[in-house]
């Protein structure tokens, strides 16, 4: 009898502005699904600007990409948490998955200009920096060119997210999905897409 075939690991990317929920997409999918979930959020200085200067981020999406290498070689999903707004940052994630052999999924999350500064004033410091930082980043962002999901949590509960987002990544109800989209931007639920 042939030994039992291998798992292609999941390297699934959540990315977006800055409060937009990515660290929630991505630490509840990995709770779900069983993934080692590894945030920017955790793993960056305590100070929130300083998250998003060059020389702090280039040095938590090091430490992401080599603990991400370990899980993924190891066997395991990962679920990943951040911006990922520039290819400079994409792209060495992008041969992470190529060398390891991991399928690579890039879920961005996205909300309303008021659910930000909603989340920003009840659960934030420093209220007036937050949404500045959100539109830095905005500026900065190069547009995502790959395949990818796009998660509301300013209009989803988790549960939901989690499940779209797991149904994306094994190809079910797909069709389904872009066809409910289609009818919410109809609807005036969710802007176009741009």
């Amino acid at each position: 009898m042939p030994p039992p075939m291998k798992k292609q690991p999941i390297l699934l990317i959540v990315s977006g502005l800055p409060f937009t929920g990515q660290h929630r997409t991505a630490g509840a999918y990995a709770r779900v699904y069983k993934a080692r979930h590894i945030s920017h959020e955790i793993l960056s200085k305590p100070d929130l600007m300083a998250i998003y200067r060059f020389e702090d981020t280039e040095e938590t999406y090091r430490a992401m990409l080599d603990r991400s290498r370990e899980a993924l070689l190891a066997g395991e999903d990962v679920s990943l948490d951040g911006t990922f707004h520039t290819e400079a940052i994409r792209a060495p994630f992008r041969q992470l998955a190529e060398d390891t052999g991991a399928r690579l999924v890039w879920v961005v999350t996205k909300m309303c200009e008021q659910s930000v500064r909603n989340l920003i004033y009840q659960h934030f410091p420093l209220k007036e920096d937050g949404f500045d930082l959100h539109e830095k980043v905005r500026g900065e962002q190069d547009p995502l060119p790959d395949p990818h999901f796009v998660a509301r949590p300013d209009l989803l509960d988790m549960t939901d997210i989690t499940y779209a987002i797991r149904e994306y990544i094994t190809g079910m109800r797909a069709e389904a999905y872009r066809m409910l989209e289609a009818l919410m931007i109809e609807d005036g639920i969710l802007p176009p897409r741009r």
